[in-house]
């Protein structure tokens, strides 16, 4: 089951979302990719591509999908790139855990918790800083891990 990690530094979203959907170190995701994802000049993702192999971490390389409607299957975790609620112009990493058909589906924003606005799946709560992933009218998928297949991989490590 995946668990919440809050962000440690306002820019580290992404090795973040990693930690949670993995379960690697968040500190060892930060000092061994973290870096080199910020100072990409093009193509950042291709880091955590290359980390991610390199730990024998399976996940999915998703093409990019533009103006089509995603489909999320039952069973993964995602790594969504949104807008940033907190810094206009920039992005942002979000998991979107789909674990469970049974439960709402959830989104781990790593932001939750910094005093900033924040992404939740209808937060029916609607705290203040919480804005509803549902309203957005883009978002992308960066990373899809299958749950089984990281399960399968830590029993092999």
């Amino acid at each position: 089951m995946i668990e919440f990690i809050m962000q440690p530094t306002l820019n580290t979203c992404m090795a973040t979302c990693i930690s949670m959907c993995t379960g690697l170190d968040l500190n060892e995701v930060i000092e061994s990719a973290h870096e080199d994802y910020i100072s990409a000049s093009i193509g950042t993702l291709p880091v955590y591509f290359k980390y991610l192999k390199s730990k024998n971490i399976p996940f999915d390389d998703l093409e990019p999908i533009v103006g089509q409607q995603i489909d999320f299957e039952v069973g993964y975790y995602y790594i969504l790139c949104v807008p940033s609620p907190a810094t206009e112009g920039m992005l942002h990493g979000v998991v979107l855990d789909c674990s469970d058909c049974e439960e709402e589906w959830k989104i781990l924003d790593p932001l939750k918790g910094w005093g900033k606005k924040y992404y939740e799946w209808s937060p029916w709560s609607r705290e203040i800083d919480a804005i509803d992933i549902n309203e957005l009218d883009s978002l992308g998928v960066d990373f899809r891990f299958k749950i089984s297949d990281l399960e399968s991989a830590k029993l092999n490590q």
